[in-house]
């Protein structure tokens, strides 16, 4: 049988068109990881893309990482954008342009000044400002409230939500009864939002695709099981991971370009934020082409069955890209680009995860190391126990003071404390508390005898 990858490499094959740098058949690398250094060659050079240009001289410029640079620009475009633009219907419905990025860095690292940069690099200040995560009946609030009759005013259409430590999402997640993990998944995909609450000032529904709502989480590796606990649900696969570190950074701060001068592109600037009316972002043959296959292989119950999650987090990203572009389509350039963000998402990901294997087998041999610590506590504790009732016991047995041959003396004692017999003499008589001689009862025999010394 034909495997996905198979079937996808030989339609573009018929096609005439070589796969792409970053090319990713059923979501997957196509060979082994490559340094940043290559990807990094592949991607920000892009001929053309003078957006990519001027994120990554600003990054340079600023001291942040350009990746994390760029996944708060592409946020914060997408934000920007109605959400009646959408993507097209290649699996099921029309899918969402609601975009996820988790910026992974070690505390100090720059998460958060890659944000602070993102609002300056475009248009020379924009002014869209994270909010902080609630619980999962709140996100809905971001968006509209309800009066006690159940009629819905919206208050925003688009909001970028900052989860500026993974640990406040996670702490959200872990109270009992709590629905953040499942609403945010169901923001993704631009699906309806709200519960039906039985009072009319809680009930706030909104349709889908009537919102837009992105999402940026710093992620420290040691606190990335936050959503990677959540793989079986397809979270991760949701976020595009990039880092906040930029290994190849200059020893000279170059010169700051002028801000970049971004305006959504002609034909969807004007849909206005409340319509109704969807605008289907075209999508290039190529990518249509990879997208079917997998969904083929998934439905004949092959492959991976998140990996739909991570083809759809790479064609958003590649929307993203284009709009930053300027165009409104995703062009086969749009989607080779996506493959090296996914690239970069995937060994960034793979990082936390090693990460958090290494901690857990730190953990485990601690543990051990302690177990066993404690088992030769309690044997040493054990021995002296019983050398301390051998010792009594042969105290108590030569209490009259006479002479006793050991093997009598030994014969006494019980079969438990028998064993320190030996080391239980050497310390009565070392500290005193006994006296020993040889005897020769005869037949060229000699013998030991002990009494409490007098």
């Amino acid at each position: 049988m034909t495997e996905p990858g198979d079937r996808a490499e030989e339609i573009l094959s018929a096609a005439g068109i070589e796969p792409d740098a970053g090319a990713r058949m059923d979501g997957q690398p196509s060979s082994g990881p490559r340094s940043m250094a290559e990807i990094n060659k592949d991607f920000w050079p892009w001929p053309g893309r003078y957006g990519l240009g001027a994120i990554f001289d600003f990054a340079r410029a600023r001291r942040v990482s350009p990746w994390a640079l760029l996944a708060e620009v592409l946020l914060r475009i997408v934000t920007r954008i109605s959400p009646a633009v959408q993507l097209p219907a290649l699996v099921g419905g029309n899918a969402s342009l609601n975009l996820f990025a988790g910026i992974v860095g070690r505390s100090g690292q720059g998460k958060g000044t890659a944000a602070a940069a993102a609002r300056d690099v475009i248009n020379g200040g924009w002014q869209i400002s994270g909010k902080g995560i609630g619980s999962g009946e709140g996100l809905v609030k971001l968006f509209g409230k309800a009066d006690k009759d159940g009629e819905i005013t919206r208050i925003s259409y688009c909001e970028l939500l900052s989860i500026y430590e993974i640990d406040s999402f996670g702490a959200q997640q872990n109270r009992s009864g709590a629905t953040i993990a499942a609403e945010l998944r169901k923001t993704f995909s631009g699906e309806p939002l709200g519960f039906a609450y039985a009072d009319g000032t809680k009930r706030v529904l909104l349709d889908a695709h009537s919102y837009r709502l992105c999402v940026s989480a710093g992620i420290q590796p040691g606190r990335g099981g936050v959503l990677l606990d959540d793989e079986d649900a397809g979270t991760p696969q949701r976020f595009m991971w990039l880092p906040a570190t930029d290994p190849d950074a200059p020893d000279v701060r170059p010169d700051e370009p002028a801000p970049l001068r971004w305006e959504a592109p002609p034909e969807i600037a004007d849909i206005e934020m409340a319509s109704a009316v969807p605008y289907v972002m075209d999508v290039c043959e190529t990518a249509r082409n990879v997208v079917d296959a997998a969904r083929l292989a998934r439905l004949r119950g092959e492959g991976n069955a998140l990996d739909g999650h991570a083809l759809l987090t790479r064609l958003k990203v590649g929307a993203a890209l284009a709009l930053l572009d300027g165009h409104a389509e995703v062009t086969d350039d749009d989607w080779s680009l996506s493959g090296l963000v996914m690239e970069v998402s995937d060994q960034t990901r793979e990082s936390v995860a090693a990460e958090l294997r290494k901690a857990k087998a730190d953990r485990n041999t601690a543990q051990g190391e302690a177990e066993a610590s404690r088992a030769r506590i309690v044997a040493g504790q054990t021995e002296s126990d019983a050398v301390k009732a051998c010792c009594n016991r042969v105290m108590r047995v030569l209490k009259d003071g006479e002479w006793m041959a050991r093997n009598i003396l030994r014969c006494k004692l019980s079969s438990r404390i028998r064993d320190h017999f030996e080391e239980t003499t050497e310390i009565l008589a070392e500290s005193g508390q006994i006296e020993t001689r040889e005897t020769s009862p005869g037949h060229g025999m000699s013998g030991t005898e002990y009494r409490i010394r007098s």
